[in-house]
């Protein structure tokens, strides 16, 4: 009985060294640190680890969370003198000191981010980037940008930087570029008020408007598609629901294949 339970025990410690030796990164009970990493947005523990050239799953282990957490921004992680050789390509992220271990280049600097329209937006439960590009007339690729983002994974409770609207002219019916400019528009605006905006473009052009709140694309009657006139003019004259909660919001017109954001007040 006891040769048998031995043997039972040694079978057990062999599959588990065995077992061990199979996992991509040992355990890294303590390791000296190199130094401190505030996160940034968008930052993940694998785009850290590529930065300093240190294993990711010590990283997670010397800070006491998930391989896989999703990082907090403004999180204070200790990075671990655990080199990562070789280190697989993705996305790193910029040092904030030094490090011994070599991997891919770090950025040596932040982009200069696109310009933003002033707005942000909190991430909600089934929100895509391409969805919010949408609703604010952006693109994905813009929101990346603004918000440093390494990939376009984003999670509910995030809080992203909407930048300005960006369009491309296309042809007229008449061969001539479309055109969007912004003649007037009623700000600031207290609930229950109406509210006014008028663009001009190019004669003949469809016109269409979203007006976003807090809760979302505005229902109001008035804001129905147009074309525009001889003289070029598109105008929405709505009412300001009285229970709107005040602050900055978008409107996103689009007129032929441009799609412009203009901001209003309701105090």
């Amino acid at each position: 009985m006891q040769r048998m339970r031995f043997r039972v025990i040694a079978f057990v410690c062999a599959a588990s060294l065995a077992l061990g030796s199979a996992l991509p990164f040992p355990v890294f009970a303590a390791a000296e640190v190199l130094g401190q990493h505030v996160v940034q947005k968008g930052e993940t523990l694998y785009c850290i680890g590529r930065g300093y050239g240190v294993v990711p799953s010590a990283i997670a282990e010397a800070n006491g969370v998930s391989a896989l957490a999703f990082l907090s921004i403004g999180q204070a992680l200790k990075i671990p003198a655990v080199q990562w050789s070789p280190v697989p390509p993705g996305p790193v992220c910029a040092r904030q000191f030094a490090s011994p271990f070599t991997g891919p280049t770090p950025p040596t600097a932040t982009p200069t981010p696109p310009a933003t329209s002033g707005l942000t937006y909190t991430v909600k439960r089934g929100d895509t980037l391409f969805r919010i590009g949408l609703r604010f007339g952006v693109t994905v690729t813009a929101l990346v940008a603004a918000n440093n983002l390494t990939c376009c994974i984003i999670q509910p409770g995030w809080v992203l930087v909407i930048p300005a609207g960006i369009s491309t002219p296309t042809a007229t019916l008449t061969g001539t570029a479309i055109t969007q400019e912004l003649v007037s528009l009623t700000s600031p605006i207290s609930p229950g008020a109406d509210a006014t905006i008028t663009v001009r473009t190019t004669s003949g052009v469809s016109c269409s408007i979203v007006v976003n709140y807090k809760s979302g694309p505005s229902q109001a009657q008035g804001l129905d598609p147009k074309t525009a006139g001889s003289d070029g003019v598109c105008s929405w004259t709505w009412k300001v629901g009285t229970n709107t909660t005040p602050g900055t919001w978008s409107i996103v017109v689009t007129t032929g294949g441009i799609a412009r954001m203009y901001t209003f007040v309701v105090q």
